[in-house]
């Protein structure tokens, strides 16, 4: 019980850092425009852009400001 307690303290604190840094990158970083037209690999900046929005917001509303 103790272990499992343990590694839900470690992940819990994982979440919490990857969130945290995806709130900076969102914030101080510029969103890249997404052209409509291309594959899915031109416009890989812009889709990992939106994951990492997507995770900004997973507590917050409104992850840029």
């Amino acid at each position: 019980m103790k272990d499992i307690i343990q590694m839900i303290d470690h992940l819990t604190g994982l979440v919490l850092a990857l969130h945290g840094l995806c709130m900076l990158i969102i914030n101080f970083t510029k969103t890249p425009n997404k052209h409509l037209e291309g594959s899915l690999v031109d416009n890989l900046p812009a889709n990992m852009y939106r994951v990492i929005e997507l995770f900004a917001g997973l507590f917050t509303p409104l992850a840029k400001r």
